[in-house]
C-alpha cells in the first residue's frame, strides 16, 4: 500500500477460541514493530490495518497475537513465524494538477463499418504493422494486440519518465508525483508506459500498476 494510507492485514485461522475475542496484534520485522488495528472478528479470521511509515521493501518475520483473558485476570501471547514481504508505495498526492483524460495523442484508424462487438468493431489482429496503428485501449484490458482501420481516430497513451533528482527530499517528491500519475491512468484506463529500470508497458491493468509501484518502492 501507499505511505499514507492504511494497509488491510487478514489472519485466517486453523482454529479458532470459541466465545468473544478482543486480539492484540503486532507484524514484526527485522528493524520495525507495526501494530495491527483490528477492525472485524469473524469466525475464521480476522481483519484489520496497519500503517507503513516510509517507502520501502518490509519483509517481517513474526506476528505477535496479544490477549486479555476474563476479568484481565492475566494475559497470554504467542508469536507466530510468518515470511511476509510487502512494499510502501509512494504517499499519493492529493493537490497534484493531472492532466485531462481528453483524447491527445494520434494513434491509428478505425471505421464503423462492421458488425459485431462494439468494442472490437474496426479493428484486425496485430500482422507486425507499425506500433502507431495498435488499439492500445484493447491492449490495456485484454493483452490482445489489435490494430484499428478506417477513418482516423485519436488515442490517450501516457508515457511516463523515471528520472529522479540527487536530493533525498526532490527523489522523494517525484517519486509521489510518478506514482499519482500511475495511479490516475489506472483508474481512468489511460495505457501507460514507463520507462524505468526496463519499459513495462503499456498497459492500464492491475497487475503492470503494482509492478511499477514495486520498482518506485525500491528506488535508492
Amino acid at each position: 500500500g501507499h505511505v499514507g494510507t492504511p494497509v488491510s492485514v487478514i489472519f485466517r485461522w486453523k482454529k479458532w477460541p470459541m466465545g468473544v475475542r478482543k486480539w492484540e496484534a503486532q507484524l514484526i520485522g527485522s528493524k520495525i514493530k507495526a501494530p495491527v488495528r483490528i477492525l472485524t472478528e469473524e469466525e475464521d479470521r480476522s481483519v484489520g490495518e496497519t500503517s507503513l511509515p516510509s517507502r520501502g521493501v518490509y519483509q517481517w518475520t513474526h506476528l505477535r497475537i496479544k490477549t486479555d483473558r476474563p476479568f484481565g485476570l492475566y494475559r497470554t501471547w504467542i508469536y507466530y513465524k510468518i515470511d511476509v514481504t510487502s512494499h510502501a508505495y509512494p504517499t499519493l498526492l492529493k493537490d497534484m494538477p493531472l492532466p485531462s483524460p481528453e483524447i491527445h495523442e494520434r494513434e491509428g484508424t478505425i471505421t464503423g463499418d462492421r458488425k459485431g462487438d462494439d468494442g472490437l468493431r474496426g479493428l484486425a489482429q496485430y500482422q507486425g504493422e507499425g506500433s502507431k496503428r495498435i488499439s492500445w485501449k484493447h491492449y490495456a484490458k485484454s493483452g490482445e494486440l489489435l490494430v484499428k482501420e478506417g477513418e482516423e481516430l485519436r488515442t490517450n497513451l501516457m508515457r511516463i519518465q523515471l528520472k529522479l533528482p540527487e536530493h533525498r527530499e526532490q527523489r522523494e517528491a517525484e517519486l509521489s508525483k510518478i506514482a499519482t500519475l500511475m495511479v490516475y491512468c489506472y483508474r481512468q484506463e489511460i495505457p501507460f508506459l514507463f520507462h524505468g529500470s526496463v519499459q513495462k508497458g503499456p498497459g492500464a491493468h492491475l497487475e503492470l500498476l503494482k509492478d511499477c509501484l514495486r520498482e518506485l518502492a525500491q528506488c535508492s
